[in-house]
C-alpha cells in the first residue's frame, strides 16, 4: 500500500515538473501532448493501485476471522473422522464395550462423536455417553456426580463453541440463582428438523447446592469472547442506514452525528474502536412532539455517557435445554 502511495507521489512529482519545466531535458523540445496525457494516466493508475491496496489491507481482519473459523471447523472434521475416542472430562469409564476387532458400525458413516447420556436433548444425567456412529459403546461417570445440560445451537452459533469455554445459565425453577459451568464437548454431527439445523452442546455445571431436578429447563450464555478497556455504547444509539456507521453526542450542548467504527458486539451494547473518546456523551434517544394549534415542535433526548472504560463479555446465546442429576434422580 505504501508503494502505491510513493508511486503517487512520484507521478505527482512529474506532473509538476512539466508544468514548471515546458522543455523535455532528453529532446530539448516541448513535451507533447501524448507525454502529459501519459503522465496524467501514470498519475490515474497509482491512485487506483492505492485505492485497491487500501482496501485489501482492510479486509485483513475479516480474512483472519474467516481462516480461524476455517481452522476450528477443520479440527472439528478431524475430530469426527479421528480414530481416537477422546474423554471429554475426567471420571469413570464404565460400560465400555469396545474391544479389538470389535465392528463399531456397519454404514458409510464411521465417525467418533461425544454425546450426552440420553437420546433426549432435554433429560439429563451425570454420566457422558461415549458413542461412535450413534451407537453407544460406553460411558464415563462423573466425578462428584456434577449436573449437565445439553442445549442446541444453530449453524451461526456453532463455530463460535469450543470446549472449556465459560458459561453462565439461569432457570425458571431457580430465578434468582445465576449457574456457571463450561462447555463440556460440541456434537457436530448436528440434526435437521422442519429444515432447520441444530447441534448440541454439553456444558459441565459447577458444583452447587442448589437441589435441582432431572429435566428442569435451562437458559445458558456461552461466553465466547472477553475484551477489556473498551468503549461501549447502547447498540440501538447506531445509525447504520448509510454507508458509515455514525452516532450522536453533546457538544457545546448541541447534538453532533460524527462517524464511528465498530467493533465486537453482544446482546445490547456494541464496542466502538474509534469515532468517539472517553468521556464524549452519546445521545441514545430522542423524543419529538409538536401542538398543532402553534406548529412548534420540542425535542428531548436522553443520553448515556461513555466517560468510563469498560469490561465487555460477547457470548453466544444457548437455546433451552434440560438438566440431568446423580443416578437413580
Amino acid at each position: 500500500m505504501w508503494d502505491a502511495r510513493q508511486d503517487i507521489i512520484d507521478a505527482e512529482d512529474d506532473i509538476k515538473y512539466i508544468t514548471t519545466n515546458p522543455i523535455d531535458p532528453t529532446t530539448k523540445e516541448a513535451y507533447t501532448l501524448t507525454q502529459r496525457t501519459n503522465y496524467t494516466k501514470e498519475l490515474e493508475k497509482a491512485k487506483n493501485a492505492f485505492a485497491a491496496a487500501e482496501a485489501k489491507y482492510k479486509t485483513y481482519d475479516a480474512d483472519i476471522t474467516n481462516a480461524q473459523v476455517r481452522i476450528t471447523s477443520a479440527w472439528y472434521d478431524y475430530q469426527q473422522v479421528s480414530a481416537t475416542i477422546t474423554a471429554p472430562e475426567a471420571g469413570e469409564i464404565q460400560n465400555l464395550i469396545l474391544a479389538v476387532g470389535t465392528v463399531i458400525s456397519n454404514t458409510s458413516d464411521t465417525s467418533i462423536t461425544i454425546d450426552t447420556g440420553v437420546s433426549s436433548s432435554n433429560s439429563l444425567s451425570t454420566n457422558t455417553t461415549l458413542s461412535a456412529s450413534s451407537q453407544s459403546v460406553g460411558f464415563i461417570k462423573s466425578e462428584g456426580g456434577q449436573f449437565k445440560a445439553t442445549v442446541n445451537l444453530t449453524e451461526i452459533d456453532i463455530p463460535n463453541i469450543k470446549p472449556d469455554q465459560k458459561v453462565t445459565l439461569t432457570m425458571d425453577a431457580f430465578p434468582d440463582n445465576t449457574f456457571t459451568g463450561r462447555v463440556l464437548a460440541v456434537d457436530t454431527n448436528g440434526s435437521v428438523s422442519s429444515g432447520v439445523t441444530t447441534y448440541p452442546v454439553t456444558i459441565l455445571l459447577d458444583a452447587t447446592t442448589v437441589n435441582i431436578l432431572p429435566k428442569m429447563a435451562v437458559s445458558t450464555n456461552i461466553i465466547t469472547l472477553v475484551k477489556n478497556d473498551v468503549i461501549l455504547v447502547p447498540t440501538t444509539a447506531i445509525d447504520t442506514t448509510d454507508t458509515n456507521a455514525t452516532v450522536q453526542i453533546l457538544k457545546d450542548g448541541k447534538p453532533q452525528s460524527v462517524t464511528v467504527t465498530l467493533g465486537n458486539t453482544n446482546d445490547t451494547q456494541t464496542e466502538i474502536t474509534s469515532g468517539i473518546n472517553e468521556g464524549d456523551t452519546v445521545i441514545t434517544n430522542t423524543t419529538y412532539s409538536s401542538t398543532s394549534s402553534t406548529g412548534t415542535r420540542t425535542s428531548s433526548s436522553n443520553s448515556s455517557s461513555s466517560s468510563n472504560r469498560s469490561s465487555s463479555i460477547f457470548s453466544g446465546m444457548g437455546g433451552m435445554g434440560g438438566m440431568a442429576g446423580p443416578p437413580g434422580q
